[in-house]
């Protein structure tokens, strides 16, 4: 699957520059089909969440205090819950191996590999690949 992803890194570390945050606020931006909250709690940043529909697949990119997250979910999938799948992460260049947390109809990948993660930044588009499928796309 092709997800783009300009601005997820870029939205997400400008997030302060939307104004300054109130106790427990939630501001949310509209970037092109891409839905942007960040949350806060009291002064401190909590998470900032970037999500869009594509392909009948839900996407979410979600930035912690712990890392990134991508999140993909299906109503078609029939998933083992709990079970790691293998996936093949490429963007800008650069590929890394992750696992996929399953769900029923969806899993959380987490991007742990700090150099393809500063190549993520750069990229435009994000390739997911699972261990027997044929990647899907979405722009």
């Amino acid at each position: 699957m092709r997800l783009r992803t300009a601005g997820v890194a870029l939205v997400c570390a400008l997030s302060p520059a939307f104004g300054e945050p109130q106790p427990s606020e939630r501001q949310t931006v509209i970037v092109g089909p891409w839905n942007i909250n960040t949350t806060y709690k009291g002064d401190k940043f909590d998470n900032c969440t970037m999500a869009r529909s594509a392909s009948g697949m839900d996407i979410a990119f979600v930035r912690n205090q712990d890392g990134l997250l991508l999140t993909l979910d299906s109503p078609k999938w029939k998933l083992e819950r709990g079970k790691a799948y293998t996936v093949r992460l490429s963007a800008a260049g650069r590929s890394a191996e992750a696992k996929a947390l399953a769900e029923s109809k969806g899993v959380t990948i987490a991007f742990a590999d700090r150099s393809f993660n500063e190549r993520l930044r750069a990229a435009n588009v994000l390739e997911v690949k699972a261990e027997g499928a044929n990647p899907a796309s979405a722009a």
